[in-house]
């Protein structure tokens, strides 16, 4: 299949030429097989061009972007896409996830071609109004280098076995257009009692805080303050940072807790959603990124999609608010423990494999049933939530100090050194092949400093040295402003190779991780791909994901039909590597989004 390399421009100097909605397509420019260059001014359709772009494989730059305006403008589906900033992103393990000064087309142009790209003409497009020269210079010149860097980088993927990690990718990126033009709809009208309840709750909480302190002329928001209030009131905090305060457990560092949380929720959800509501559709419009974590994890801002509130009583009913159209349901789909799954598959761990093969067997009884010494059938709610802070912290490679904060903020529950020490070993000795498995990855990880997903993602490290020598100057820094003097070249020896330790640490427990939730990620862009050749014609709209979770909003008649869809799609993407334990998506529906 042919290239064709393309690149748009659009009108609008300022943010709004980022949003498809509310700007024009001022230039379409393409570098054809035959060689020949052409720039198309002021499209007023592109019927004659359509089926070109449609039935080649199309090369551009953050190709998202065009292919945005093109199916918004013009309903031209970019189904065959080679985006150089995806690759790049590939490429560098993960490392340039969130890195724009890495990823551009400028540092691809330096990097591969050893140029320099000038981008001053870039805000002087407007539609209706001829071209310069020297725009139509800049046009063409950011067309001319792709074929170069397409060329290195086919190369270097071919090298490194990423070819399966590149399909899957640039085969996702339609279902990101997809999921960027669909938006999400906000009922303002459910937002507005939950406003009004966490004004209450923060208004009570301030009140109790005051009492408590014995001085309501405190500023909470003051971290000086507060500090001294609490120093006075007998409470030897030395900040005021949630982590320092939980050390304390009293009612008035409890309470400092919840007002914060009552902030966050008001400054970061409730008075900023509605500012995200495009004018024009109405819906809000997240920017996510495909490759925003070194993972392969997608990310998202503008807003954040995958942080919404989630726990605790101001998070209760907020996902109410996302709401389907008249007539429309909305569908929620995610994997069923998923990492767990894959780290069992991973290991080939018989206990695992036994426990996902029986029906009526649930993993975290059973691992709850060694760790307290009861009979599967006699475990608690609160045991089973223990043992399952057990079972994801363990692949997360937390230690016994780790293990005791997600304990405690996953179940409410206190627990000793020696009883995360202990249920560590209860763990271990019940799943061998799982523990021998996250040991070999970590070792892996440390050595090579990457490491690989199942399906070949390659997921790389930052060298420790570079982290070091980054790291230290803040540490010196520390050092004298506490003692007061220099530190002595061997204090400062000490420093780097108690931050060595830090980081070596830090890259053998992601070692055990990473592999886990870079496959999930993996095994999601395989689903979307055929979830959006299904779908996305019959005009279903992808609203949200989340990690392994994935929203859509179908007419009520289609609900049936779209939920099989989904299902059969993602667990389909896990069949040729989920040989020993089945890949299981769970489904359902509702007039919000909501999960049963």
């Amino acid at each position: 299949m042919p290239f064709i390399y393309l690149d748009i421009e659009t009108d609008n100097t300022d943010k709004l030429g980022l949003d498809v909605f509310q700007s024009r397509i001022v230039t379409v420019q393409m570098l054809l097989p035959s060689g020949k260059s052409v720039i198309i001014k002021d499209p007023k359709n592109l019927d004659n061009i359509k089926s070109a772009l449609e039935n080649n494989i199309i090369v551009g730059h953050n190709i998202k972007f065009d292919a945005k305006f093109l199916k918004h403008h013009f309903n031209v589906t970019l189904k065959n896409v080679y985006d150089t900033m995806i690759a790049e992103l590939v490429l560098s393990g993960g490392l340039y996830a969130g890195k724009k000064d890495m990823t551009s087309l400028s540092d691809l142009v330096l990097r591969y071609c050893g140029e320099h790209l000038e981008k001053e003409e870039q805000k002087g497009f407007k539609y209706g109004v001829p071209l310069t020269s020297a725009q139509q210079k800049y046009a063409l010149k950011d067309l001319i280098y792709l074929p170069e860097i397409h060329k290195q980088q086919q190369a270097k993927i071919k090298q490194l076995n990423l070819e399966t990690i590149i399909d899957l990718e640039m085969k996702a990126i339609p279902a990101m257009v997809w999921l960027e033009l669909s938006g999400i709809k906000v009922d303002l009208e459910k937002l507005e009692p939950l406003k009004q309840n966490a004004l209450q709750i923060k208004h009570e909480v301030e009140s109790t805080i005051y009492h408590l302190l014995g001085d309501s002329s405190i500023n909470l928001n003051s971290p000086s303050q507060l500090k001294k209030a609490l120093n006075n009131a007998g409470i030897p905090v030395e900040g005021t940072n949630k982590d320092e305060l939980k050390k304390y457990d009293t009612p008035v560092t409890n309470a400092i807790l919840e007002y914060r949380d009552c902030e966050k929720f008001m400054n970061s959800f409730v008075d900023t959603l509605p500012t995200y509501i495009n004018p024009i559709t109405t819906r809000v419009h997240a920017d996510y990124m495909q490759i925003g974590a070194v993972t392969g994890r997608l990310s998202c801002k503008a807003p954040n999609m995958q942080q919404q509130p989630a726990r605790g009583k101001l998070a209760k009913h907020w996902k109410e608010i996302f709401v389907a159209e008249k007539g429309k349901n909305i569908v929620t789909a995610d994997y069923s423990q998923i990492e767990l799954r894959i780290v069992g598959q991973a290991a080939h761990d018989k206990k695992y494999i036994d426990a996902y093969n029986t029906p009526g067997v649930d993993l975290h009884k059973r691992t709850a049933a060694t760790l307290f010494h009861v009979s599967e059938g006699e475990v608690t709610k609160t045991q089973r939530g223990m043992a399952k802070s057990v079972n994801f912290g363990l692949n997360y490679g937390m230690t016994g100090k780790g293990l005791i904060k997600k304990i405690k903020s996953d179940v409410g529950e206190d627990i000793t050194v020696a009883q995360a020490r202990q249920y560590i070993q209860a763990f271990q000795k019940l799943y061998p092949e799982v523990t021998a498995h996250l040991k070999q990855a970590s070792q892996h990880g440390l050595q090579n400093k990457c490491v690989h997903t199942l399906a070949g993602r390659l997921i790389r490290f930052e060298d420790p040295s570079v982290i070091i020598e980054r790291t230290l100057p803040d540490r010196i820094k520390q050092y004298e402003n506490t003692h007061h003097k220099i530190p002595s070249p061997e204090t400062i020896a000490y420093m780097r190779g108690d931050i060595r330790n830090q980081v070596l640490g830090k890259i053998g427990r992601q070692s055990k991780n990473y592999p886990i939730q870079g496959f999930c990620a993996d095994l999601l862009k395989i689903a979307l791909h055929e979830i959006f050749l299904k779908l996305e014609p019959l005009g279903v709209k992808f609203i949200a994901t989340v990690h392994d979770e994935v929203v859509f909003e179908c007419d009520e008649n289609q609900t049936e039909y779209v939920k099989q869809v989904v299902k059969d799609e993602m667990e389909r993407a896990g069949k040729h590597w989920f040989t020993d334990i089945p890949c299981i998506c769970e489904v359902f529906h509702g007039s919000y989004w909501q999960k049963d």
